[in-house]
């Protein structure tokens, strides 16, 4: 079983990275830990601006979520609009939707000023009922996007979804137009070259075991044996919890994604599925679309408390995929990977300082639109700049959370049980 599909679409990148063996700079302007999308971001802004930038991976460049994601960049953030507005009102919740706009118009303007070919396309996202209950459920996430955005999502029939996804027991959809989808290794290639390109010092291999502060507006990195000064460090790591740092070990929950991918479908496949990004209503949904180069791929976070296993995940996410699309059943299945993705307690992304480290975290499944607005917004809050209130509000850090996600088999369990009760409720 090969690993990520992504795993080859990288490219030559040994110009733009370095290795520690090559020796550390003494000092820098700003040290960002992390290079994955919301890092290289921050790192190619920063450089344009004149600093002098040097960003740490701690494993290779695309072993992170950032390169190996779905590839789906939508409208949105991970939070409901109705739960948000609940915690924080409705003008915050409005204020959040605009910037959800702004964020996946940033990110669309940001792949055609760096002319970066990301296989960046406009394909929709086609949410299906499997029920009664989930079509309910989908007919009140519309009124909330036209109430907190202003935004028409299209409410589909069973026949109309069948125009797009020909397969036995879909009661209906709602469909998202604005939604794309990318090759999540090339988009994280060409960040990679414009961050380099920019004077950035990209450096794989290269975790950091501490970070101190030595003075006012000075602090200290150490990386193996080397230490480097800055006068700024941001914190970028996403899912990868680092220890020692609040806002990371205590405000992150890392949670798998899990994916599969098949050989090229056949003729009479691809005449039963559109190129549309789809995903189900369930409260742990899967997720599927066909590649450009007609694969389809196939995912789902189904079991938030388990640790990865190919073989068991493959064998899962194949159950799912085959009795999802049974159009699917005899297709081989080529590559399976997972990847850690970051959340947040309210599901949101945020930026701030904390004991005079900057962060961007959280971005929660959502990452390809919000990490290039996010990094951008971090490297403005480095130069002095102040972030939108809705990136800004304080993370949650709970006391009884320190690093270990405890509570996501309870949750897990009772996510699985809620879907299975809905779909005996929906046959009854």
């Amino acid at each position: 079983m090969n690993p990520s599909l992504w795993s080859n679409d990288l490219g030559p990148l040994k110009d733009a990275l370095h290795s520690p063996v090559e020796g550390l700079p003494a000092e820098a302007d700003t040290v960002i830990l992390g290079a994955g999308y919301t890092g290289l971001n921050a790192a190619r802004e920063l450089s344009r601006a004149g600093q002098r930038v040097v960003v740490f991976e701690k494993g290779s460049i695309g072993d992170g979520a950032s390169g190996l994601n779905f590839g789906s960049a939508a409208l949105g953030v991970a939070a409901s609009f109705h739960d948000l507005c609940a915690r924080y009102g409705e003008a915050f919740t409005r204020s959040t939707a605009e910037l959800s706009r702004m964020a996946l118009e940033g990110f669309c303007q940001l792949v055609g000023r760096e002319a970066i070919d990301c296989d960046l396309q406009k394909t929709g996202h086609l949410t299906v009922a499997q029920n009664p209950a989930q079509l309910k459920k989908l007919k009140s996430t519309r009124e909330a996007w036209e109430r907190f955005a202003g935004h028409d999502m299209v409410l589909l029939s069973e026949d109309e979804v069948k125009r797009h996804l020909d397969v036995p027991g879909i009661t209906g959809g709602l469909l998202n137009p604005d939604s794309y989808s990318i090759n999540p290794a090339k988009y994280l290639a060409g960040l990679t070259k414009a961050a380099a390109n920019a004077g950035a010092m990209i450096i794989e291999q290269a975790p950091i075991s501490q970070v101190r502060r030595i003075g006012p507006g000075l602090f200290e990195s150490r990386c193996g044996g080397g230490v480097i000064r800055s006068k700024h460090v941001v914190v970028c790591t996403g899912g990868i919890l680092l220890p020692g740092f609040k806002p990371s070990y205590r405000g992150i929950v890392p949670i798998n994604s899990y994916l599969i991918a098949t050989a090229p479908l056949a003729g009479f496949q691809l005449e039963l599925i559109s190129r549309k990004v789809f995903s189900t209503s369930h409260a742990i949904p899967c997720y599927f679309r066909v590649t450009p180069s007609n694969r389809l791929l196939f995912g789902s976070r189904k079991n938030l408390a388990a640790k990865p296993s190919q073989a068991r995940d493959t064998a899962e996410l194949t159950e799912k995929m085959n009795a999802l699309l049974p159009f699917m059943s005899c297709a081989q299945v080529t590559h399976s990977w997972s990847g850690s993705l970051g959340f947040t307690f309210d599901r949101l992304p945020h930026i701030g300082i904390s004991d005079g480290i900057y962060y961007s975290l959280g971005c929660c499944g959502k990452g390809i639109p919000w990490s290039a607005y996010c990094g951008i917004a971090v490297a403005n809050l480095v130069r002095g700049g102040k972030p939108e209130q809705a990136m800004a509000m304080p993370m949650l850090q709970p006391l009884l959370y320190g690093g270990h996600p405890w509570f996501l088999r309870p949750l897990s369990w009772y996510l699985q049980a809620k879907d299975a009760l809905t779909g005996l409720t929906a046959r009854s």
